[in-house]
């Protein structure tokens, strides 16, 4: 979940930096350093998402300097900051796979000088489309339910002749 991100030091010199520290082992002379979370504020997915609605959503998408300090710290070795630039183009079904094993520990956003926040913006993505998923199967079975009421009307006689027709040209055609 990210909650325990934290900065290690060595006493002895070797090069720490940031982990989870639910996954870290304790070591002699290691020094820690819980990360500090900015308290974000939520943004709400939308259906269809477009370009333009995620760069009002997140203005910092535009910052990035394409460092890659996200991609090295992500522990799921997600390509974030190749999906930034995705999210750049409006290429948003290859940032919903991207981000597709996010853990959201936050690290790449403590990494981040830009302050981008791609782990927030990758979850939005997938919700966004999921979202826009979710009502398209709503009409769908909105739509199945009117063809099943068309044709289980209560006049045997017209039933027939819907049935008939249906079968005839494999559509519904009130």
């Amino acid at each position: 979940c990210g909650a325990c991100t934290v900065t290690l030091r060595y006493s002895d010199g070797r090069t720490g930096g940031t982990e989870l520290a639910c996954m870290k082992p304790v070591e002699a002379g290691m020094e820690i350093f819980p990360c500090p979370v900015a308290e974000d504020t939520a943004v709400e997915p939308v259906a269809n998402p477009e370009l333009s609605t995620l760069q009002s959503a997140f203005p910092t998408l535009s910052r990035c300097t394409k460092c890659g300090s996200c991609t090295t710290a992500c522990p799921m070795s997600i390509p974030v900051m190749d999906s930034v630039l995705r999210m750049q183009k409006g290429e948003f079904s290859a940032v919903a796979e991207d981000f597709t094993t996010c853990i959201h520990c936050g690290l790449c956003r403590f990494v981040c000088e830009d302050k981008v926040k791609p782990h927030n913006m990758g979850l939005w993505v997938r919700r966004s489309l999921g979202m826009s998923r979710n009502l398209a199967i709503a009409k769908t079975q909105a739509s199945a339910e009117q063809e099943w009421q068309y044709l289980l009307v209560e006049d045997g006689e017209l039933r027939l002749q819907r049935a008939k027709k249906f079968r005839q040209s494999e559509r519904i055609e009130p």
